[in-house]
């Protein structure tokens, strides 16, 4: 067991890094599956603050600062010099004044002072642009101006429903983190497993093992259990901070399917890490082609844009990523379809990852023969 102590050895280095970047994917899974969905059936404006200066006094500059004061924090009441207005611009404790000059109920007239290229103030302006074009439209049409003002809060509403017409919104959160696995597990077994075989792969580390008493068949059991036992630890620390995070109360009795999805990604996740570690990838180049394959198969294969939202072409390649079957393995766990239909895409998956392996062999021998050359 000389190279399976070895292959530890190596791995052990790489502890502290295993850790940092299985604690930073994993962090980032958890906020791509916080953020994707809302439980939230509502939208609300964003509020922001603004003074409000009425030179005109009249019901339409009322109306107008009624308005604003529904959806944002207005302050009418302090008397700012123009001094004092620049500096709480500059340091945000403002973010837009709006003066309704005299005779507004006549003319119309209104100025307002907020930063340069505010995107803020761009939004405000664009809501009292609302607020008066419905305004004018509804007077112009014969509604008095208590009518034309109650409808246009109606139709300028500082807050609307929002229905998603989907039986994903009765998933749990912890659907979301779990379809982001693929991503993370790709990158972890690029960062982690591929460095450690690239170290066995070393051109003068080769010929020392050729020369040693180990027989090339013991030496690469011994590998490929390392790699096992390393696919494992990383597989059961990814699920403990995913459940731990999420709780499994919800999962009820889809926990064996989740189990065996997640294990056949990290599967082809090693099987893909192991052709790099055996093509002797390292440093910038194995960063490359790491985000390279990561996210192409996570983008074709509906891990960050849905399968539903493709077109037809799209869905055809999407077919040829393991990524893709283990998202439809997912979809089906939590909606409780057939179990034959999980197992087969979990089926597909394992496929794929014989496939990475032998693939990984074949560049192991190629590369170990031109070792020997």
């Amino acid at each position: 067991m000389q190279v399976f102590n070895t292959f530890f050895k190596i791995a052990k280095k790489q502890l502290p890094v295993t850790l940092m970047y299985i604690g930073i994917f994993v962090g980032l899974c958890i906020m791509m599956g916080n953020t994707a969905r809302t439980d939230k059936d509502y939208y609300n404006f964003k509020a922001c603050d603004l003074v409000v200066i009425d030179r005109d006094n009249s019901e339409m500059s009322a109306m107008l600062m009624k308005y604003l004061a529904g959806i944002h924090e207005v302050d009418t009441e302090s008397d700012y010099r123009d001094e004092q207005i620049q500096d709480y611009l500059y340091y945000q404790k403002i973010d837009y004044v709006l003066y309704i000059e005299q005779d507004y109920a006549k003319t119309g007239t209104l100025t307002n002072v907020k930063r340069p290229d505010s995107k803020v103030g761009e939004y405000i302006d664009n809501q009292i642009l609302v607020y008066e074009s419905n305004m004018r439209a509804l007077t112009h049409a014969g509604y008095s101006l208590e009518e034309a003002y109650a409808l246009t809060l109606m139709a300028s509403s500082a807050d609307g429903l929002v229905t998603l017409m989907d039986k994903e919104d009765t998933w749990p959160p912890i659907y979301n983190a779990l379809s982001f696995a693929p991503y993370v597990l790709i990158m972890v077994m690029f960062y982690v497993l591929a460095p450690v075989l690239a170290a066995f792969n070393h051109k003068e580390i080769s010929k020392r093992l050729n020369v040693s008493p180990i027989t090339s068949r013991s030496k690469n059991v011994q590998i490929v259990f390392g790699q096992i036992i390393m696919s494992i630890f990383i597989w059961i620390v990814f699920l403990a901070f995913i459940y731990l995070y999420y709780g499994i109360e919800n999962v009820d009795g889809k926990l064996p399917f989740i189990l065996l999805n997640s294990m056949a990604m990290i599967i082809i996740a090693a099987s893909m890490a192991g052709i790099a570690g055996n093509l002797r990838l390292k440093g910038d180049i194995l960063n490359i082609i790491a985000n390279i394959i990561g996210l192409a198969m996570c983008f074709l294969g509906g891990v960050f844009v849905q399968v539903k939202f493709m077109g037809s072409t799209m869905l055809q390649v999407a077919r040829f990523m393991p990524t893709y079957w283990y998202i439809r393995a997912n979809e089906k766990i939590f909606s409780g379809d057939n179990t034959n239909e999980i197992l087969l895409c979990i089926g597909v998956e394992l496929l794929f990852a014989l496939v990475f392996f032998m693939v990984s062999t074949v560049v192991s021998k190629q590369m170990r023969a031109a070792s020997k050359s």
